[in-house]
C-alpha cells in the first residue's frame, strides 16, 4: 500500500513532526530549569522561564494543528477513519516509508514521558512550599491575634481563662 502513500504528505508531517519534537525539548529544557528555579527559590528566574514556556504554546499549537490536519489527510488517503493516529498510519504505510515517522513518533513519547515527569514534580515543589508559606503565615498570624475570648459567668481571680483579657476580669 506504500505506493498509494502521497509521498508529499509523508515529507510534510515528517517535517512538521521534527519541527514540534525541537520546539518540545525547549519545552522540555525550560520545564528543567522551572524546576532548577524553584528548589533555589529564584522568583526572577522562575518569572521568566514561565515567560519563554508561554510563548512557546502558540508554535506548539500551530504545529499541532498542521500535524493533525496532515494526519487528517493520510487517514482519508488510506481509506482510514478521519480520527486515526499516527501509530494507525504507521502500520498501514508500512516499514520502509515511515523509517523517520517511527523514531519521530518514539522520540515524541520521550519527550512527553519527560515533560510530564517534570511538570509533576515541579507541581509537588509548588505545592510544599504553598504550604510552608501558609503554614508561616498562619503562625505568624497566630502571634499576632488576639485569642477568642472564653466565656466564664461569675469568674473571680486574674482572668487566666481569657489570657490577659482584663477587660473580662470580675472585681
Amino acid at each position: 500500500m506504500a505506493e498509494k502513500v502521497p509521498q508529499a504528505t509523508i515529507e510534510a508531517l515528517e517535517t512538521v513532526l521534527a519541527s514540534e519534537a525541537a520546539e518540545y525539548r525547549r519545552m522540555v529544557a525550560l520545564a528543567a530549569n522551572e524546576q532548577t528555579a524553584l528548589k533555589r527559590g529564584d522568583m526572577v528566574t522562575l518569572n521568566e522561564t514561565i515567560r519563554q514556556k508561554q510563548a512557546l504554546l502558540p508554535q506548539l499549537n500551530r504545529w499541532a494543528k498542521r500535524r493533525e490536519q496532515l494526519t487528517a489527510s493520510l487517514a482519508a488517503a488510506l481509506h482510514l477513519p478521519a480520527d486515526a493516529t499516527l501509530t494507525d498510519l504507521l502500520a498501514t504505510i508500512g516499514d520502509t516509508v515511515s523509517d523517520t515517522l517511527i523514531t519521530l513518533r518514539e522520540e515524541f513519547i520521550e519527550l512527553m514521558e519527560q515533560l510530564i515527569t517534570l511538570n509533576h514534580a515541579n507541581k509537588l515543589i509548588l505545592q510544599t512550599e504553598l504550604a510552608r508559606v501558609d503554614s508561616t503565615y498562619r503562625y505568624i498570624a497566630s502571634l499576632f491575634s488576639e485569642p477568642e475570648p472564653v466565656y466564664a459567668p461569675n469568674r473571680t481571680g486574674n482572668g487566666t481563662g481569657t489570657r490577659g483579657n482584663i477587660l473580662n476580669w470580675e472585681v
